[in-house]
């Protein structure tokens, strides 16, 4: 069994929270999300998806969540991973970062398929807050997230994240 321990996840979850809160680099948003909550609810709610789907395989779910605890670290900080932080989990964060939003596009291409299931969980969320307001920006989203799908239904099937997901993109008025 691959579980993830209470104590693991709260080291993670301390690190990411304050990571997002003292070392911001991205503005306010990025740290009271829409002036609500605190950013670390987006990191959350990627993850607990995940984790929380049976019908991925296990260690995927352990893994993925921790990656997904950090995915916007580097992106949005300026702290860097800390040493305890295991070397896939360090992998998989490093390869979900990106500089700006067609690299993130571009990226894809080269992503292997549980990459890009811990990319949909992290685009779903943004689909499900409905937190980009740009048209155009919306329609490139609902359109990135549609072929991320396509991807993960491909080499995972029908699981719970991917009804969700399907279940987003048809509610959501973009595009």
């Amino acid at each position: 069994m691959n579980a993830l321990s209470p104590e693991q996840m709260e080291k993670l979850f301390v690190f990411a929270h304050d990571a997002h809160t003292k070392f911001n680099v991205r503005g306010k948003d990025h740290i009271l999300r829409r002036g609500l909550y605190p950013y670390m609810v987006h990191c959350m709610w990627a993850a607990s998806t995940l984790i929380m789907d049976s019908e991925i395989p296990e260690g995927e779910r352990v893994l993925g969540f921790q990656i997904l605890l950090l995915h916007d670290v580097l992106e949005d900080t300026t702290k860097a991973l800390p040493e305890w932080v295991g070397p896939d989990v360090a992998k998989g964060v490093e390869a979900l970062t990106h500089d700006n939003w067609e690299e993130e596009q571009a990226a894809i291409e080269h992503y292997t398929p549980f990459l890009k299931l811990l990319k949909l969980c992290d685009k779903m969320q943004t689909l499900y807050e409905r937190s980009i307001q740009n048209p155009q920006k919306q329609k490139e989203w609902k359109a990135f997230t549609e072929r991320l799908l396509a991807d993960v239904i491909e080499q995972y099937g029908n699981t719970r994240i991917t009804v969700i997901a399907r279940a987003l993109l048809d509610d959501t008025q973009w595009g």
